[in-house]
């Protein structure tokens, strides 16, 4: 797993020592075949691959039974730590890393939002069939509000709300509105009209594609609009499309109902894993590293020396 990191845990090989630095805070009893890394692995390599504890059993030497205790007992505390890289920039560190693209229309855009679902064992409770079930994807899951500064940051992660739940309740209901700074923008797609209100409140500006009518073509103006706004979007479908590469938080992973309390914690620590893997930079040239990746990346060294 060291040699191909990237495969098995989601890591970039130069970055695996972060891993080593969350496990000098794992503890392991003595009669244990494991090692504190080999712990932090085995969290990671269940978040990046979703094998089954058997089969991580056997790659582990270790029981199933064992591999879910450890599981259980490290993912909460590791998802801590993750946690703590998932922070809300100052307008003023946005505005110094906003990409060229924003900069003549879209200079006040401090994030970029978006949902994303993931697909999970249909419950036997019928009242939790009803409010996981998801009209859009036509299976039950559930839903999480995903901010990204327009640099790819990923700055805000909600916490998983059944499927049935809309987007302007997600969005008044996971906090995210009350980190916005009164005369930003916030940019999101065209099936966000309704938390438009919930934005403008806050006093700042919804930036979103013209809305689509049946019947009446847009305007040669919208459509430039709207082809300008998709493309600067690019920056959080990436983010997702990241997020998607560990396989517990796929689409269509069908996610196992004793999983599920989890998903939270497997969703933080891949979110900060992945704002942590922005600092690559850092080790390939100093000079066009950002500050603020190099404050996250002293955060959970801290963090893990306390």
């Amino acid at each position: 797993m060291s040699l191909y990191p990237r495969m098995y845990l989601g890591v970039d090989k130069e970055w695996i020592s972060i891993l080593s630095l969350i496990s000098n805070k794992i503890n392991v009893r003595k009669s244990s075949n494991l090692t504190p890394t080999d712990v932090i692995y085995l969290l990671f390599r269940k978040m990046r691959l979703n094998e089954s504890f058997s089969i991580l059993g056997h790659e582990f030497g270790i029981s199933s039974k064992n591999v879910g205790i450890f599981f259980r007992m490290n993912l909460e505390f590791v998802a801590d730590h993750f946690k703590e890289l998932i922070v809300w920039p100052s307008i003023d560190t946005v505005k110094k890393k906003m990409p060229v693209s924003f900069r003549k229309n879209y200079a006040g855009v401090s994030c970029i939002i978006d949902c994303l679902e993931i697909e999970i064992e249909k419950p036997s409770n019928p009242v939790h069939q009803a409010l996981t079930w998801s009209q859009y994807k036509k299976c039950n899951t559930l839903k999480y509000l995903l901010a990204v500064t327009p640099d790819g940051l990923i700055s805000f992660i909600s916490i998983g709300f059944g499927g049935r739940a809309t987007d302007e309740m997600v969005v008044s209901n996971s906090g995210f509105l009350d980190l916005l700074v009164p005369g930003t923008f916030v940019m999101a797609d065209r099936g966000f009209k309704k938390i438009e209100p919930y934005v403008l409140q806050r006093k700042c500006k919804f930036v979103r594609p013209p809305s689509v009518s049946e019947g009446v073509a847009l305007s040669k103006e919208q459509v430039v609009e709207s082809r300008k706004i998709a493309g600067l979007r690019i920056h959080v479908e990436r983010a997702i499309s990241r997020i998607r590469e560990f396989s517990f938080l796929a689409p269509h992973v069908r996610l196992d109902s004793n999983m599920i309390k989890y998903c939270d914690s497997v969703m933080y620590c891949v979110c900060g894993l992945l704002n942590q893997s922005e600092m690559r930079m850092f080790s390939l040239n100093y000079l066009h590293c950002n500050a603020f990746h190099i404050a996250l990346f002293q955060k959970l060294v801290a963090l893990t020396i306390k």
